[in-house]
């Protein structure tokens, strides 16, 4: 599921995160079960990147603030996050798992500095299947 907050609410926290919970409910409406893997350009939010807190590029105020976000990943079966933005070195790693609203979620950036030759997320999928009893994710275009 593709995810993009507008640009113009880039500078307003509070209100990009509300647009990502109405924008997140609207998209994922009852479907509760289904394995769920939300791409964006940029992360999300700290708690969702790769990006390390050393980086120059790492903004402490780009936190979760939203408890409603907390509920959405806890009520629905978002499995994974996918992000760009940050070229990333390839050596600090292409993937990594978060606890995040009680669950394990996997997060995967898709730019690597002089070198993007993508990441097949099958191996991830698979390992999220395995610690919870879902059905393969299926794509969804807004």
């Amino acid at each position: 599921m593709g995810l993009t907050v507008p640009v113009a609410l880039v500078k307003r926290k509070l209100e990009a995160e509300q647009f990502m919970k109405s924008q997140l409910k609207k998209m994922l409406n009852e479907d509760f079960s289904t394995p769920t893997v939300i791409v964006s350009h940029a992360p999300l939010f700290n708690e969702l990147s790769i990006l390390s807190p050393k980086s120059k590029s790492y903004k402490s105020e780009n936190s979760c603030l939203v408890d409603g976000l907390y509920e959405i990943f806890k009520k629905y079966n978002v499995i994974g996050i996918m992000h760009g933005h940050h070229h990333i070195p390839a050596s600090k790693g292409r993937e990594k798992y978060v606890d995040f609203a009680g669950r394990k979620i996997f997060v995967v950036c898709s730019i690597y500095s002089k070198m993007n030759t993508g990441i097949d997320l099958q191996k991830l999928i698979n390992s999220s299947m395995t610690t919870k009893q879902v059905k393969q994710p299926k794509l969804m275009q807004k």
